[in-house]
């Protein structure tokens, strides 16, 4: 089972997201589908602090118009 006390563990469950969406590179996620994991309880609201951190940091995703997130390519890879 992932550890989801991690910043890396937590990014992964926000790729996750995107990968259950069939997300391309450049493709965007709502401010809200983020939320969800909380609601789901896929994660924690700090852990989707710390995952978003952690992602944009690493450059698997980034902030995209209106709040969304956005896929890149180095996320896309690691899906």
């Amino acid at each position: 089972m992932t550890d989801l006390h991690t910043p890396e563990s937590a990014a992964r469950v926000i790729l996750g997201m995107f990968q259950g969406h069939n997300a391309c590179p450049g493709e965007a996620v709502l401010p809200g589908a983020l939320g969800q994991l909380t609601v789901a309880g896929m994660l924690p609201s700090d852990g989707v602090d710390d995952g978003l951190g952690y992602g944009l940091a690493q450059g698997w995703f980034e902030n995209g118009p209106s709040g969304a997130l956005r896929l890149t390519e180095a996320g896309f890879a690691e899906i």
